[in-house]
């Protein structure tokens, strides 16, 4: 092997190992152990997920994605955590309830797992949304794959693009249930 082809392969090795060190630590990616069921089953709990920064979210996030966002910057000033849900609704769509479904711009939300996305019990720890519901330009409407076990819009309102941190791309771990996410 030539010394221009030895050099260039420590060079490149230097650099990815460089990358894989200050990536992380930046927060440009990030892994994170998932505690609850409530993305189940396509993220289930004690998964452990690949996402990638959203530097801005008004132009990146788009209607299917799953992405995480920063509890204290949504409705839950006292929450300290980061929660994972899929994006259903962006700026301007129309979130509404027709015989008990949610809908978006008069669709309703595809049923996951034999559940159909209802609208949820009132409960007073949080201020619900008033249906029909227009997603302000600066927000999104998000929801939890477990449709009958999720802390989402339903309960908390819409998310401001403020609070969403980073795009959730791949499932790392358990190596079985590894892949990218859908």
């Amino acid at each position: 092997m030539s010394r221009k082809k030895i050099s260039f392969i420590v060079m490149s090795a230097a650099f990815t190992s460089l990358l894989l060190v200050l990536l992380p630590v930046t927060g440009v990616v990030k892994l994170f152990k998932i505690p609850s069921s409530s993305m189940s089953p396509t993220v289930q709990s004690g998964d452990t997920i690949f996402a990638t920064k959203v530097f801005n979210p008004a132009k990146t996030v788009k209607r299917g994605d799953v992405v995480a966002y920063d509890g204290r910057l949504a409705a839950l000033k006292d929450r300290h955590e980061m929660y994972l849900s899929r994006v259903v609704a962006t700026g301007g769509d129309t979130v509404e309830v027709v015989n008990g479904d949610l809908c978006v711009n008069g669709v309703a939300l595809p049923e996951r797992n034999g559940l159909r996305c209802r609208e949820v019990l009132k409960d007073r720890r949080f201020l619900q949304p008033v249906y029909p519901l227009k997603v302000p330009a600066d927000s999104v409407f998000v929801i939890g794959d477990k449709y009958d076990n999720s802390l989402d819009s339903r309960y908390l309102g819409t998310i401001p693009l403020r609070a969403i941190t980073h795009s959730a791309k791949r499932i790392m771990g358990p190596a079985g249930h590894a892949g990218k996410i859908e």
